[in-house]
């Protein structure tokens, strides 16, 4: 599943599209029932078609902070994580060479 957000031309705030890529150049648009079914939507890519569902600004911070307050990280937050750490341990290693500690 993929999903893209993007800034809706005919609302206010933006457009939530999650997605399976199929064989022949199709996509398969997930949507929800008005009783919260879910449905799938098969279309040729590049066609027109609605996204899966619409979000302003302050549901999509909610929902960003709900998936960090149950402890699932963004590849990004990871990457950066990663990053951090290894400078860490660089400092630590400059510090050493450059003062005979440790």
């Amino acid at each position: 599943m993929k999903v893209e957000i993007f800034q809706s031309e005919y609302r206010l705030g933006y457009a939530v599209l999650m997605y399976r890529e199929l064989p022949g150049d199709r996509i398969e648009v997930l949507h929800f029932s008005e009783e919260g079914e879910e449905r799938y939507q098969v279309v040729e890519h590049g066609a027109k078609y609605e996204p899966s569902f619409y979000l302003r600004v302050e549901e999509l911070k909610a929902l960003g902070d709900a998936i960090a307050g149950m402890g699932i990280k963004l590849d990004s937050d990871m990457k950066r994580e990663g990053i951090l750490e290894a400078t860490k341990y660089h400092l630590e290693d400059m510090r050493k060479l450059v003062f005979g500690k440790g």
